[in-house]
């Protein structure tokens, strides 16, 4: 997300849903240029790819038939299908609030650009090879996972972002902790795996920063800030 006229040098770009943290814009001391988070709420999304109706009505089957709970993901609304407390205990390791629970007919007329399932390994494989138009990406060890149109990526979305504002990769940083991060942390001028990061983000990242809950996020900003110094 991007801000409509808005001329940037720097930003730090957050990539969960508007709704799981506070919007604001901040700036550091440390910089001669504007650090800036962009509110995706007044923002200007760059790139809509949603997910075919067909592949979520097989989602949304195979839910039926297990009792799985799902997490729906529009572009200013989450809501799930049903609270199970396998669904809670993703949200608490998100730290996401308890979505709403809507008729997910909704999902069929309504653009869905993100599916959290939570359902167990070897049922998300069989789900995997009904949907062939989708992929499916785990970040944890519990049993919730990414679920988006084939080819969207962590990866594809940064490059829809450098694309827009004619940033190049070498000019972009990324901070990461999951599975999920390993290509983004690869395919950035410069990845950060975070302290608590699964083994094989950390093989991936140029910089490890302290764990998350002892200053990890400040400290990778500062790496990049004095980073991008020492190459002036």
């Amino acid at each position: 997300y991007v801000l409509d006229k808005a001329v940037v040098d720097d930003a730090v770009i957050k990539n969960e849903h508007y709704i799981h943290h506070d919007h604001f814009i901040f700036d550091s001391t440390q910089s001669d240029k504007p650090i800036c988070y962009f509110d995706p709420l007044n923002g200007t999304c760059v790139q809509k790819i949603e997910i075919a109706p067909d592949q979520i009505k097989t989602v949304l089957e195979l839910c039926k038939k297990n009792s799985y709970s799902c997490l729906f993901e529009e572009e200013r609304l989450i809501y799930a299908n049903a609270i199970s407390d396998e669904l809670l205990e993703v949200l608490q390791d998100i730290k996401s609030a308890e979505p709403p629970v809507m008729d997910t007919d909704r999902a069929l007329y309504n653009p869905v650009f993100m599916l959290i399932p939570v359902m167990n390994l070897e049922d998300s494989k069989e789900l995997e090879k009904l949907v062939p138009g989708c992929q499916l990406v785990r970040w944890s060890d519990g049993l919730s996972f990414d679920l988006t149109k084939k080819g969207i990526t962590k990866v594809s979305g940064i490059d829809a972002i450098l694309k827009h504002y004619g940033f190049s990769l070498s000019e972009c940083a990324a901070i990461g902790d999951g599975w999920n991060d390993v290509d983004m942390l690869k395919h950035c001028g410069l990845g950060i795996a975070m302290g608590n990061a699964k083994p094989e983000c950390k093989s991936a990242a140029d910089y490890i920063c302290p764990h998350i809950l002892h200053d990890g996020i400040s400290d990778a900003i500062d790496y990049i800030i004095n980073y991008n110094q020492n190459k002036k």
